[in-house]
Formats: structure tokens, sequence, C-alpha cells
């Protein structure tokens, strides 16, 4: 990545059995509006099913800036445990009915599996034990990961990276979706009529949701957890406890009540984050570009100009890593304009593809002003 930052430290709790892939932090941010009566009623739900599991450090809230989120209820010191969460409320892919599970392929992917469990336990209605927390899961219309973009709006993220990968999950999905199709059609009274759309828009839900937890990596969605935001500066780490049968998240610094506490999904790009969960973040500093896999020469170009072994270099005005560079930076400074004249049916999307398109802007001048640092005869 072109602007590397500092690793996050990680806080390893004790006594923990393994981990689970995302990083956690408590950041100051504005009180949370007031619980709907919704959300109360889930967190009725979790606290009978927990397992006594500790809930009393976080509440669900909303912020302008974030959306829903989990906020401080209390003070919390540094070290202590802020959430408790029974591993029995997972939902995994071996949750599948058996009778099900059998008919599909065995190329079916985990989330597949665990796309095909939400969409029963929604088909269920009230009548689901899970009815609490999947009537907490985001109805279509507040999904924006990029595969389900309209054709007209993807269109102006042709000059990233992003619209090839874009287009490559689509494919993906769309072939999930023909491996299922038959269980969906021989099972209607499980799941109802489920077109392609439907399927996308629960691949999003599950994706942006689920853990991999354990050695095997196991792909689980556990309630509540999904219920963070993303910070990138996140540092501490949620663990589960195998001997205690909690997923656990540890505050590695004290905060003040209605703090924030945020969750880091990894080291993401915009781009990423765009095609995974839907969202963007300003100034993100993972932002990158593929141009090392186009041109693996950069690498060494680089690193001899960082560390200040400039002298002597062979002049790069007019190489062709020079000028695919200005090309990008052309392409990427006019797709910018042209998004910024059109009206978009849909302001949160096109805010969505002006910030990809600038943080690669971004690495892209950055690049530039190092490559021009390293033309000297």
């Amino acid at each position: 990545m072109w602007a590397p930052v500092a690793p996050p430290r990680i806080l390893i709790l004790p006594g923990v059995a393994g981990s689970i892939s995302r990083r956690f932090c408590a950041l100051q941010n504005q009180a949370p509006r007031k619980l709907s009566n919704g959300y109360a009623g889930f967190m009725s739900w979790l606290a009978s099913r927990n397992d006594d599991g500790d809930l009393s450090a976080v509440r669900i809230g909303t912020s302008q800036e974030s959306g829903r989120g989990l906020f401080a209820s209390r003070p919390v010191r540094a070290g202590e445990r802020v959430l408790e969460i029974s591993l029995d409320l997972m939902i995994a892919p071996s949750d599948l009915p058996d009778e099900l599970s059998m008919v599909l392929p065995s190329t079916v992917k985990p989330w597949t599996k665990l796309a095909l469990i939400v969409l029963m336990e929604r088909y269920k209605g009230q009548s689901s034990v899970w009815a609490p927390y999947i009537s907490c899961l985001p109805q279509p219309a507040e999904l924006d990961n990029t595969f389900l973009w309209e054709d007209t709006e993807l269109s102006y993220l042709k000059a990233s990276p992003l619209y090839g990968k874009t287009r490559e999950r689509l494919e993906m999905i769309t072939t999930e979706f023909g491996q299922v199709q038959n269980a969906l059609n021989v099972w209607p009274q499980l799941f109802g009529k489920v077109s392609l759309e439907d399927f996308k828009h629960v691949y999003a839900t599950v994706f942006s949701r689920s853990l991999a937890i354990g050695e095997d990596s196991t792909l689980v969605m556990i309630p509540m957890l999904d219920f963070f935001n993303h910070n990138a500066t996140s540092f501490a780490k949620l663990s589960f406890n195998g001997l205690l049968n909690y997923a656990v998240v540890t505050a590695d610094r004290a905060y003040t009540e209605n703090d924030q506490i945020w969750i880091n999904y990894g080291d993401l790009s915009n781009a990423e984050l765009a095609l995974d969960y839907g969202f963007t973040v300003p100034e993100n500093p993972y932002d990158e570009t593929d141009l090392l896999t186009q041109f693996p020469e950069m690498n060494t170009i680089l690193k001899d100009q960082l560390g200040g072994n400039t002298p002597g270099q062979k002049p790069l005005h007019g190489s062709p890593v020079c000028l695919e560079v200005a090309r990008r930076i052309e392409t990427h400074e006019k797709s910018i304009l042209e998004l910024n004249q059109h009206s978009w049916r849909s302001r949160s999307r096109q805010l969505l593809a002006a910030a990809v398109l600038d943080g690669e802007l971004r690495v892209l001048k950055s690049v530039k002003h190092r490559l021009d640092g390293t033309r000297q005869a």
C-alpha cells in the first residue's frame, strides 16, 4: 500500500481459546440518540438467550455520522470487558437443515448457506426464534454495496479497479445463486419466492456481518456484534473463550458514557469497503493502487527513493510507469468531474463513488510525487 501506517496494536485476552478476525477499540463520538422500541425488544430477546453474558456496558443508539452503532452505557476502564455474547447465539452454516444441505452441491460456499438460513428465518416472520434479530438486519434500500448498483451508477467507476472487481463479484454471486436455485424451487414453503436480486441483497447482509472464528475459520453470524461500526484506527481485539462459551470484546482504553465503540474490519481501502460493506471513510489510510501488479519494478524504484538511494538512477520521464500514472490521474479527475455533474437517484452512492475515486486519485498523486523524486541522471 502506498500510504503505510503503523500496524494496529492487538489486545490478547487471557485464557482465550481462539480469536475472531476483527479488531476493536473505543473512540469518542457524539451521544447516541434514544433507543427505539424495536431495539429494546431485540435487547430483551438477546438478554433472555445470552446465558448470563454481560450486556450492561453497551447500548444501541444512532449518530448522524455513522447511523446505528453501539455506545458505552456507563464509564468503562481500560482492559474491562464491554460485551459478552454466548456462542450458542451463533448462526453457522451447519445450522442449515440436513435434508437441505444434502441436495446442495459440495461447491456451495459457507456464506451461501448462511444466506439460505437468513432467507428461511426471514420467511418465517414472527414465528422464527430469530425474528427479533432478523428484523434488525438492513432492508434492501439501506444497502449500498457496489454490486447492488445499477449499471449507470457503476459506469462512473470504470476508471477504478473496483469496477472490474464488482463485475467479478456479481458473477460469483450469480453462480452461487444458480447452485442453490433448485433447492429454492423445490422448497418454496421454506423460502417463498427468491429472485437473484433478493439473493444479492441477502449476500450483502451476510457478508458484511459474518465472522471467521476458531482454528478452522468457521463463518458465523453473532447477533449484536454486527452492530459495531468500523474505524480504521481501532486497536483492541474481539476474541472468544471456548471454555466459557463467550465471544468477548475488551476495551483497550478507558472511555466515558456515550462514547461510541468502534470496530476495525481490517486494513481495507475505500474500494474494498464500498464493495463488501457499502460505505467509505474519510482520508482512508489504506487506500491503494494496483500499479505494483502491473509494474513490479516499482517496488524497487520506490524503495530506493524512500531510502534516499536516488543518486545515479536512470531518469523515469516518459517511462511506461510514469505514463500510466499520468493517464490514471487524468481519467480519475475526469470521472470525478462527470459524476459530480450528473444527478444520481441515490445520493449515498454518488458520495461512495466520489470517495473511492478521490482516495485512489490521492494515492496516484502521491506515487507521481515519489516517482518525480527519482528522475535523476
